[in-house]
């Protein structure tokens, strides 16, 4: 018996689903839902074998939607012919639903301890980040990418860290390098305009501390 237990392709002709993407793991009773709809809600409902429910939601921000349906669209073709490489012991199932806008909606459902292919690992990689960032309340982050830093501007980066801009050295547009300083370090650091804008997450004002 395959590890790919079903594969179906939703007709077109079907009412477009709410969601990009889904994966739903049921492992002895228990059920964790993780969700992305396209208007940039993620929600993880986990459910335990008596029934009591554990429900989560946040606003990824049009950046990360962006990353992840980046990800559905290239793991799509792969995945409706390689879902899994092998068979696995064990009842659960992991069902994952693919729904990328003007595409047909593309459902698996596949034995837990099965071997996935690339790009289902690749897949269930985005969701297990996505189910994280759920579970941490990650506010979205910020479209930094235009921005224009300014001496004493607060930003929070891809590290954690929370950084002052203490200068800022040529024309930010056109590149240029900002000196930054982490939290009441005196210690000070250099970085590219564009390399700040890339790891900066957002920026800090005394509503979002």
């Amino acid at each position: 018996m395959s590890a790919l237990l079903m594969v179906a392709l939703v007709l077109a002709a079907t009412p477009e689903p709410s969601y990009l993407v889904e994966r739903v793991v049921r492992v002895e009773g228990q059920t964790r839902r993780v969700t992305l709809f396209r208007d940039g809600t993620a929600v993880l409902l986990r459910r335990d074998g008596a029934g009591n429910e554990d429900l989560r939601h946040v606003q990824v921000g049009s950046l990360v939607y962006g990353q992840i349906e980046q990800v559905v669209r290239e793991v799509y073709p792969e995945m409706t012919e390689f879902a899994t490489m092998g068979n696995g012991p064990g009842t659960g199932t992991v069902e994952l639903r693919l729904a990328p806008p003007g595409i047909a909606t593309l459902v698996f459902r596949l034995a837990v301890a099965s071997s996935p292919s690339a790009a289902t690992a690749r897949l269930g990689a985005t969701l297990d980040a996505l189910e994280e960032r759920i579970i941490a309340g990650k506010a979205p982050p910020e479209d930094l990418r235009l921005w224009e830093p300014r001496v004493g501007e607060r930003v929070e980066m891809d590290d954690g860290r929370v950084v002052t801009i203490l200068d800022v050295m040529g024309t930010a547009s056109g590149g240029g390098v900002v000196w930054i300083r982490a939290g009441s370090s005196m210690m000070r650091e250099s970085l590219d305009v564009e390399d700040l804008r890339r790891r900066a997450v957002r920026r800090v004002t005394e509503e979002t501390k």
